[in-house]
């Protein structure tokens, strides 16, 4: 008889993964996640949408008008809360509280409501003589308010102070509400505009004080 043959050893099998292994599920879950936020950012940064944007520039303390905004498609993604969007706010009647260079959108954040800033700021009207003020002088303009004093001769009223006293500022960049037509009557013989500034509320006993005392001038802020 011959030498027996000796029997191959069994060969071991590799176990396949079983895909119920709840790691390899967590790392599937965490892919799919993964995908499927970056997909939604990037549809977020396509999408567009109409925000309010400054027409032109505006002052701190102004309330606004439908001349002074106007609308503008951009594409905003998530920063689209911080401004104001049109449909859900307008902002014609509000005012604001910083400036806001033209074209740029305006911030939610700097728009406030009426009634809020009113509790902060008051309109004063001022009576400027002929050439004592810009002679293009409008609405939304940022004015410094210098009163000249001294001794008013026999017949000379309030506005109409002889000239000589030393300049003094009365109120920094106040806002250009209104300007008053001298042909309407409403500035009266002795001015040849009233002038109606936002001001601080805090600030109001003192431009009173000043106007009251002697001439005034107006001195405008230079435009970039």
């Amino acid at each position: 008889m011959g030498a027996p043959v000796a029997s191959s050893p069994a060969l071991a099998r590799l176990a396949r993964p079983r895909w119920t292994d709840a790691r390899l599920l967590l790392g599937v879950l965490l892919v799919v996640a993964s995908l499927a936020t970056g997909a939604r950012v990037m549809a977020g940064a396509e999408r567009t949408g109409q925000v309010w944007a400054a027409s032109r520039d505006l002052a701190a303390g102004l309330q606004l008008t439908s001349a002074d905004v106007q609308v503008r498609e951009v594409r905003l993604g998530v920063a689209s809360g911080n401004y104001l969007t049109v449909g859900a706010q307008d902002p014609v009647g509000r005012v604001l509280a910083r400036p806001v260079s033209a074209g740029d959108l305006l911030p939610a954040a700097a728009v406030l409501p009426q009634a809020q800033a009113a509790q902060a700021r008051r309109q004063v009207t001022v009576p400027v003589s002929a050439f004592h003020y810009p002679p293009d002088l409008a609405r939304g303009a940022v004015v410094d308010v210098y009163v000249s004093t001294s001794s008013s001769p026999a017949g000379l009223s309030t506005g109409q102070a002889a000239s000589g006293g030393d300049p003094s500022l009365a109120i920094a960049g106040a806002v250009v509400v209104a300007v008053t037509d001298p042909g309407s009557g409403f500035a009266g013989p002795d001015a040849s505009v009233g002038v109606v500034l936002n001001v601080p509320a805090d600030q109001v006993p003192s431009l009173v004080a000043g106007v009251r005392a002697g001439a005034v001038d107006l001195v405008q802020e230079p435009q970039p």
